[in-house]
């Protein structure tokens, strides 16, 4: 995995906490091999890993995401004090969601949307 998008080592050390972890580096990977610039990167691991810590937090683990549990998380993330990224919207978590729901769909470790 590249770590030239996050400057910060102990960055990129928090959001390997979670859920999310086991899948990180290789999501940073295969978003690095579709073109994505480091700050969209940036962006996408926050949101998946909030997303994620939704997930488990309702009960969820990561290979639950599937299209309708996807759909749902989005809203809850939409809905005013929920743990939605301040200055993010819902739009963004969504796109987030799905590029990372795809990503394991291509790894195997969901069904394909």
């Amino acid at each position: 995995m590249s770590n030239n998008c996050f400057k910060a080592p102990r960055s990129l050390a928090r959001r390997r906490c979670g859920p999310a972890k086991p899948y990180l580096d290789d999501f940073i990977t295969w978003l690095e091999s579709q073109g994505y610039r480091c700050s969209a990167i940036r962006h996408h691991v926050r949101e998946v890993v909030q997303l994620t810590n939704l997930a488990e937090a309702e009960g969820l683990a990561v290979r639950d995401l599937d299209r309708s549990t996807l759909a749902r998380l989005c809203r809850d993330l939409a809905e005013p004090n929920s743990l939605q990224y301040p200055s993010g919207s819902p739009r963004k978590s969504n796109h987030s969601a799905r590029l990372f729901v795809n990503f394991l769909a291509v790894d195997g470790d969901v069904p394909a949307m």
